[in-house]
């Protein structure tokens, strides 16, 4: 109890008048790794890439879309480690220098001729190159010189996986319900977004933009020329056979034997190859383009109670079946829950898009409604992310509903989660959490949830502390 009231007088003493504008936050897990502040800037695009040879040096020519700077400048000491060539960067090369230009949007490498390849060269700008008038790089970019060439050509998606920096999985929150949805967060090593970026999972480009374009007057979050970039580098869309779509995996033991909607590609079962990439401890592990063909799609159509005539399926909610969000280093996943479509038309028979009857009577949009099953998660490698990181071995992490934990592939121990939320830590409940959280939002756990700053690191680890000691303490006297 002492301990208790330590970190309640704590957590009073440190919140002061912080307590209402905490409220007002959303519930989210601690951030290990905050978005870069330069990256939150406006974006700086990379136009043209050309070169200019002399005597004995060469002159590469990067053209942005914006002004880099005011005044002509050397900055090679500051930015110098942000450009490489073949693979060296300027601050490796001997003699080489870069400046901004003042008089166009344009950055000056200049580097000796010896820095060259006879056959191919390479230059990579990267991400977070920040120019002197505030804009900033949000995306790595690759040219590529081929022999004799002077004017370089982009290369959106590099076979070479050296050409990104590497990534991988530090941890798995445990899943939680947010109002009817399930949600749960994988934490990388390193940010891997510049910025909040949701609905990734979207199979077209142009439904995409759609929803989150330019063209949404109720703030849009992408430019169409933010979204055309992510379709070039292959992050985003089902016609990229190495994005997301395909490279994020997830299975649990309710979709073991998965077949897709039978009422989807007019009822051809093998127009989808629904076979799993692997099966991890009895579970089978499927890409998200497989989960999502569990959905009825648009082509479906359905009768409802009483009628007899054939509806279409224009309200699929197949492209929000399954949400992937990413911000920072976490990649949020929402499984739907909350769909009444079943209920609202009432359903009594779905059709294949040439009017065959199905044996399905429901849309199947919600998507996990039982947390407390064997479950998978991975990533392939070859998983690019918007940022320009990528993953370069395939990773995989196991959950055990009754431990409440995520166990890496292989391993046998289970796996610390330092970046999940209070209420899931030690394995308890909401309601176990509730009895044991002292009152007035200090250490329970929706205060936890919406701890952002490090006033409040120390009233959450002794309010998780003192928790810790009343659990241990029922289990002594329990015994």
């Amino acid at each position: 109890m002492t301990l208790l009231l330590a970190a309640m007088l704590v957590c009073l003493v440190f919140a002061g008048g912080a307590v209402s504008a905490l409220a007002e936050e959303s519930a989210q897990p601690v951030e290990p790794v905050e978005t870069p502040e330069e990256v939150k800037s406006d974006a700086l695009f990379v136009k043209s890439v050309t070169m200019t040879k002399g005597a004995d040096s060469v002159s590469v020519n990067i053209d942005f879309d914006k002004a880099v700077a005011e005044e002509e400048k050397d900055v090679t000491d500051t930015h110098g480690g942000m450009i490489t060539i073949n693979g060296a960067s300027l601050k490796e090369i001997g003699d080489a220098a870069l400046s901004f230009k003042a008089d166009r949007n344009r950055a000056v490498v200049t580097v000796p001729i010896s820095a060259l390849s006879d056959g191919d060269n390479k230059i990579i700008i990267f991400e977070g190159f920040k120019s002197d008038s505030g804009f900033v790089t949000t995306v790595r970019y690759i040219y590529n010189f081929e022999a004799g060439k002077t004017v370089a050509d982009r290369v959106y998606r590099s076979e070479d996986l050296d050409d990104y920096e590497e990534v991988t999985i530090t941890s798995v929150s445990v899943p939680e319900k947010n109002g009817s949805n399930t949600t749960f967060y994988i934490y990388l090593s390193d940010a891997i977004a510049p910025k909040k970026m949701i609905d990734m999972q979207v199979r077209s480009l142009t439904a995409l933009k759609g929803y989150h374009g330019s063209g949404v007057t109720d703030q849009p979050c992408y430019s169409d020329e933010e979204l055309d970039l992510l379709h070039r580098y292959q992050v985003i869309s089902s016609d990229n056979p190495k994005s997301l779509l395909y490279n994020f995996m997830f299975g649990c033991k309710a979709y073991n034997g998965m077949k897709m909607h039978p009422a989807n590609h007019n009822g051809d079962a093998s127009a989808v190859d629904m076979t799993p990439y692997r099966n991890i401890g009895g579970v089978d592990a499927y890409n998200l383009y497989q989960c999502q063909e569990r959905v009825a799609d648009t082509t479906a159509f359905y009768i409802s109670e009483g009628e007899t005539k054939a509806k279409d399926n224009g309200g699929s909610m197949q492209p929000l079946s399954y949400q992937i969000h990413m911000e920072a280093n976490r990649i949020q996943i929402v499984f739907k829950g909350d769909s009444t479509r079943d209920k609202e038309t009432k359903v009594t028979k779905i059709l294949t898009s040439a009017g065959v009857e199905t044996d399905a009577t429901s849309f199947c949009e919600n998507t996990l409604e039982d947390m407390r099953q064997p479950m998978l998660v991975g990533l392939k490698s070859g998983f690019l992310f918007p940022n320009g990181k990528i993953v370069k071995q395939d990773v995989f992490f196991s959950y055990d509903p009754v431990k409440k934990s995520w166990i890496k592939a292989g391993d046998s121990e289970t796996v610390v989660k330092p970046d999940d939320t209070l209420n899931n830590q030690q394995g308890y409940t909401d309601e176990e959490l509730a009895a044991l959280a002292p009152k007035g939002g200090c250490g329970g756990a929706v205060a936890a949830d919406r701890i952002y700053t490090m006033v409040f690191a120390l009233p959450l680890l002794l309010a998780g502390a003192a928790v810790l000691a009343v659990r241990k303490g029922d289990k002594r006297e329990s015994k």
